[in-house]
């Protein structure tokens, strides 16, 4: 089972994956877009300072894609990377970071907990250890998986409104035809 520990003393947490006192890692982030303003770097500087702070390694995962992509390069990456033990564990900014769809959340949550690895949400105070069993953590981390998907869908409900509004009132949607811009 998965747990969610508040206030934890991740060095202590973590002491048991790695025998030398060497870890590394896996920081990961991303944005849904290269366009809008959205940059990895915003959650990047937090990840970074969050590792210096604890003494442990890192190596940087950033995707540009819809959390609710479950293809994404450096998603699948950094689960590799896992897997094949190059990294201790996983950290993100925020849960929704990681995913927007419950079940693809506690797929890859579950993955690390197969591999004996940990996973944080340093913003949100979240540490899924595969040492602890309970219950009432598999259940909120659950719960923070279906607001990740829920935020997801009303995001995208909104655009598809706003496309509509703009499209009753006569304005154009999309890039410019090739015809028009060679005009």
């Amino acid at each position: 089972m998965l747990s969610v520990t508040k206030k934890t003393n991740y060095t202590n947490f973590i002491k048991s994956i790695d025998k030398n006192g060497k870890y590394v890692i896996g920081i990961y982030a991303r944005v849904s877009t290269k366009d809008k303003d959205q940059n990895p770097e915003n959650q990047l500087l937090k990840l970074r300072e969050f590792c210096q702070k604890n003494g442990w390694e890192y190596k940087e995962y950033i995707d540009y894609a819809s959390g609710r992509d479950p293809n994404r390069p450096q998603l699948k990456q950094i689960l590799d990377d896992l897997a094949s033990n190059k990294i201790d564990g996983i950290a993100v900014v925020r849960l929704d970071r990681f995913g927007r769809s419950v079940t693809q959340i506690l797929k890859n949550l579950e993955l690390i907990k197969e591999k004996q690895k940990i996973f944080i949400a340093i913003d949100q105070n979240i540490s899924i250890n595969y040492q602890s069993d309970s219950a009432l953590n598999d259940f909120l981390i659950t719960i923070l998986s279906a607001v990740a998907q829920l935020e997801s869908e009303l995001i995208s409900e909104r655009v598809k409104d706003g496309i509509e509004r703009a499209k009753k009132q006569g304005k154009r949607i999309g890039r410019k035809s090739v015809l028009e811009k060679k005009n």
